[in-house]
């Protein structure tokens, strides 16, 4: 049988874990760290995904606290449009970065796989 988890399909693995939560990332990613330590494509993924996992976490953390804040100060953060903008913002903002990095990982492990597969042409003597 064909072996399917090729790595392609294990990057978008790691990129959607990512997207989708913070601890199906750490088990995805760990895997591949764990796993595929010959496989420095997969491992550069991992580090994107996660670099790109941890701004969004921080971005997300920034918003929370001021909502706390505010929440303390008794104003109600979440009714004001500002704030529902910024975090609509965001939310997009995220969407447009993981959907681009897939991008590039698809184009660039297309050419990779594309490249191993032509032969080099032999010389006749």
């Amino acid at each position: 049988m064909k072996n399917i988890w090729n790595n392609l399909w294990k990057g978008l693995l790691i990129w959607v874990s990512s997207y989708s939560s913070i601890i199906a990332f750490v088990l995805a990613g760990g895997y591949v760290i764990v796993k595929e330590k010959d496989n420095l494509v997969l491992q550069k993924e991992t580090k994107k995904a996660f670099i790109i996992s941890l701004i969004y976490l921080v971005i997300d953390i920034i918003l929370k606290l001021a909502t706390y804040i505010a929440d303390l100060a008794g104003t109600y953060l979440a009714a004001n449009n500002g704030y529902s903008v910024v975090v609509n913002l965001v939310a997009i903002a995220k969407i447009i970065t993981y959907l681009a990095f897939v991008i590039y990982f698809v184009v660039i492990n297309r050419k990779v796989e594309s490249a191993e597969t032509v032969e080099e042409p032999t010389k006749e003597e």
